[in-house]
């Protein structure tokens, strides 16, 4: 008990040299001895015995309440020492805890660390990231003006062809007039010029072309309203950008688009 840290009060438990007798068996000789004591007054006449059996009859009924007094002291005692080995417990279970809650402090302070280096890193990440974000928002830019130029070209390309091939300036292509035009027109280079869907559009003008169909030629180009199966050219910029490097001209990066008016 004393390695425990408990801590117990003298009683029934500990007294065992004391209490060891039943209490029925103390108290009933008790009663027995004050039995004796009150029959030898009666029966023996003399005044030694008398005051042996006077003392006896006084001790008996002491000895009697004793043992019931020691019995209900070392009961309370029991529960006392029983309670006091509970809370032993109890502060050790609580000297464990603030041993763990010591731990769990310093593992705190060490994710807390962890937590700035952290955020120091994701700062200098989010900068990194805004940098990229920033440069793919600027290369967008650069890619849509590249088309722009691009498709500019194509598109005054387109009109030369149509100007050339009305040889009689009349704003008005006849049939060999628009088979010439299609001929020039699938060498152009940057776009990839259908056939078909030309063919189609003729001929619902009947074989001729007026300046207002020469006109929506050239916007079939950049008009991005068109469905797809409709378009008659389909911008290719990786073409016109390999004839200009085998020409070795300026790429669009480094020449001013040129105006169509």
């Amino acid at each position: 008990d004393a390695e425990m840290g408990h801590v117990k009060v003298k009683g029934e438990d500990t007294d065992g040299w004391v209490t060891h007798l039943h209490e029925y068996g103390i108290q009933g000789m008790a009663v027995v001895a004050f039995l004796s004591g009150l029959t030898s007054m009666i029966l023996v006449v003399a005044h030694l015995v008398d005051f042996s059996s006077l003392g006896l009859m006084i001790l008996a009924p002491l000895v009697f309440w004793q043992k019931t007094q020691l019995k209900a002291l070392g009961g309370m005692r029991g529960q006392q020492n029983a309670l006091r080995s509970k809370v032993n417990e109890l502060t050790e279970e609580n000297g464990k805890l603030t041993t763990s809650i010591d731990t769990m402090e310093e593992q705190v302070s060490e994710l807390q660390h962890v937590e700035k280096d952290l955020a120091t890193v994701a700062a200098k990440a989010g900068g990194q990231v805004d940098r990229l974000v920033s440069i793919v928002h600027e290369n967008g830019e650069i890619q849509k003006e590249i088309k722009g130029i691009l498709q500019d070209e194509i598109l005054q390309q387109i009109i030369n062809a149509v100007i050339n091939t009305d040889r009689d300036s009349n704003y008005q292509l006849d049939k060999r007039e628009v088979r010439q035009l299609e001929y020039r027109l699938k060498n152009i280079p940057g776009v990839v010029f259908y056939h078909d869907r030309f063919q189609a559009f003729c001929a619902s003008d009947e074989g001729d072309l007026t300046l207002a169909d020469v006109t929506n030629i050239a916007r079939n180009l950049g008009d991005d309203s068109i469905p797809p199966e409709q378009q008659i050219f389909e911008f290719a910029p990786k073409q016109i950008m390999e004839e200009k490097l085998k020409q070795g001209e300026p790429t669009p990066q480094s020449s001013p688009a040129r105006s169509l008016s």
